[in-house]
């Protein structure tokens, strides 16, 4: 049996991806074709990697391979977002990065926002006219047109984090693009052909 480069399974909740990916990777470690602490699998949910890595623990153990069952704790199997930072973690000086990164709080994630439009044309002349795109002082929330377009880029920046990126997501892109095009008019459009 030949290990193959990059194995994907794309499948619905309940369809057995667990199970196929337990018995397949159990099998090639059982078989030595890839050793435990090599193998890297990326779930949806912190959940679902515990319960992958326990499966293929638990069939190590079956077959009698405690040592490669104690070497699995090696592997990479998280999400995409535990993997990230997995990688930052373990190769921060390579990168020139601290070794200890963490997610910001909201009053980090502002001031980089403040930050990044401060120094961005576009931005500028978009929050010089904040009124024109429907942005004015929230009497209920007491958050004036300024803070309003920050907490818009923020929650746009949360959404985009959570939009997986395929062939058939590409209309989801365009809609997007078509909704800004809308909103910002020609302020856009000079921006992007800038």
């Amino acid at each position: 049996m030949s290990l193959p480069e990059l194995t994907l399974i794309p499948a619905g909740a309940g369809s057995g991806k667990t199970y196929s990916i337990q018995e397949c990777l159990g099998e090639w470690v059982g078989a030595g074709i890839v050793a435990p602490e090599r193998i890297v699998a990326v779930t949806f949910t912190e959940a679902a990697a515990a319960e992958l890595r326990e499966r293929i623990r638990a069939r190590l153990l079956t077959d009698g391979r405690l040592e490669d069952a104690i070497k699995l704790d090696q592997a990479y199997i998280s999400t995409i977002h535990g993997f990230g930072l997995r990688l930052l973690t373990e190769f921060a000086f390579e990168a020139g990065m601290s070794p200890a990164p963490r997610l910001l709080n909201e009053d980090e994630q502002d001031a980089l926002v403040r930050l990044a439009l401060a120094r961005t044309e576009a931005a500028d002349r978009i929050i010089s006219d904040l009124h024109r795109f429907g942005y004015g002082y929230d009497f209920n929330s007491g958050k004036g047109p300024e803070d309003q377009f920050r907490a818009r880029i923020l929650d746009v920046v949360a959404r985009l984090r959570n939009v997986g990126w395929t062939r058939t997501e590409t209309s989801y892109a365009a809609q997007a693009v078509h909704w800004i095009r809308e909103r910002y008019g020609q302020t856009f459009e000079e921006t992007t052909l800038a």
